[in-house]
């Protein structure tokens, strides 16, 4: 049976929020939107995105399935902005306890 996780994603470069990304991390990070993009093709991910502030709580958040915590893990660290070292993972057992109707978002893409 599958759980829901939280995936907190954290820069390790902070100038890479206040100056923007070098040509390195430009392309890392293009991987990563690759990377979630393709589980949220499969069903896997349900929900991805980030905090649109540039400080040192800005954070990326993806809630995703999958069977167990090492599963879970494993799908993070596959990332390609944690394998890069761009990005620094944490995983959590996730669970929803209120969900509204997938429509009164649709503005906010």
């Amino acid at each position: 049976m599958l759980k829901l996780w939280l995936n907190t994603l954290r820069v390790t470069r902070p100038e890479m929020l206040t100056q923007g990304p070098d040509a390195r991390e430009q392309r890392i990070v293009g991987e990563h939107f690759a990377y979630w993009q393709g589980l949220a093709g499969q069903g896997t991910a349900l929900l991805v995105g980030r905090t649109q502030d540039a400080g040192p709580q800005t954070a990326g958040l993806a809630i995703f399935a999958a069977p167990d915590e090492a599963s879970a893990i494993a799908l993070c660290q596959a990332n390609p902005t944690v394998v890069n070292r761009v990005m620094l993972s944490t995983v959590q057992p996730y669970r929803i306890a209120l969900l509204a109707d997938a429509a009164h978002f649709a503005a906010y893409r």
